[in-house]
């Protein structure tokens, strides 16, 4: 009997660390489930706080300060989505926008309709134009783009050309706007999603500072 007993009395007693989790669960098993949850919520956080940056709407433009400013816009030589050759020296005489987008970039595709209104807008004076450039973008990205949305007008899609020519512009980040003038000069970089009105005030002003230059 006694030895019955010690035998008994050898044994750890489970109940014990059952009772101690509440659910029959150890402690480290417990600990290690509680660390997993928490990854999985911060991953879900993260993963919600991307998409929120990935698809938030900055179709406010605004005006900044770039050392290209007053100066001759650099070239932009290539070709064309449809296969044409593109030369910015032969817009000479004319404004110039000069817009870097993406296909997948949000206020690229809320800016566009604005593009479309400017460009059909002035094309019958003819006193402006619009080059599109993608940025790190793949052609068949940048051509199913213009053909779902529309579009009548000059896209270099080109890796190598359309890097080389973001890298002259000290182009960062899309979408971004530079706005030429008919001499050929740089006359304002824009960030963000423009608008057509926003276009044609920037133009405006351009223009009444050139003629106040000229008669004065």
């Amino acid at each position: 009997m006694s030895d019955e007993h010690d035998g008994n009395a050898s044994q750890p007693d489970v109940s014990a660390a059952d009772e101690s989790t509440g659910s029959g669960e150890r402690p480290t098993e417990s600990r290690g489930r509680s660390i997993l949850v928490g990854a999985v919520m911060l991953a879900v956080v993260l993963g919600l706080f991307i998409v929120l940056l990935a698809t938030r709407d900055d179709s406010a433009a605004r005006e900044v300060d770039s050392p290209l400013l007053g100066g001759a816009a650099p070239e932009i030589i290539g070709t064309t989505l449809t296969g044409d050759s593109y030369n910015i020296d032969d817009e000479r005489g004319k404004w110039v926008v000069v817009n870097f987008f993406s296909p997948t970039c949000v206020p690229c595709v809320v800016e566009h309709p604005e593009l479309i209104n400017f460009s059909e807008a002035h094309a019958a004076t003819g006193d402006a134009s619009v080059v599109s450039v993608a940025f790190a973008s793949r052609e068949v990205e940048v051509r199913n783009f213009f053909e779902q949305r529309g579009g009548d007008w000059p896209v270099l899609a080109g890796s190598s050309e359309s890097s080389a020519i973001a890298l002259n512009y000290v182009t960062a980040q899309v979408p971004e706007t530079y706005i030429v003038s008919p001499r050929g000069r740089v006359v304002a970089k824009l960030i963000g999603g423009i608008t057509e009105e926003q276009l044609d005030e920037v133009i405006e002003r351009a223009s009444a500072t050139a003629t106040t230059e000229v008669s004065g």
